[in-house]
């Protein structure tokens, strides 16, 4: 819950990635990761947080990591 925030904005890994990727701002629930999976027709592991977003500037402390097993 954003709360009195404009929106959040959010960061990806997926399954092999060590590094965080910028993947957007949003400002509106519900956000979709559009990527297609590294190996076509097979299901993932991926991870996300986000942090608060005001106008823009990002404040506060990354989320709590999420993990989401994505379907094919």
């Amino acid at each position: 819950m954003k709360g009195r925030h404009s929106g959040v904005v959010i960061q990806g890994k997926r399954a092999g990635e060590s590094d965080w990727s910028d993947l957007g701002k949003d400002n509106y629930s519900p956000y979709v990761d559009g990527r297609p999976p590294l190996t076509a027709g097979t299901s993932e592991t991926r991870q996300y947080r986000m942090r608060y977003l005001d106008k823009d500037n990002e404040v506060g402390e990354w989320s709590d990591v999420v993990s989401v097993v994505t379907i094919p």
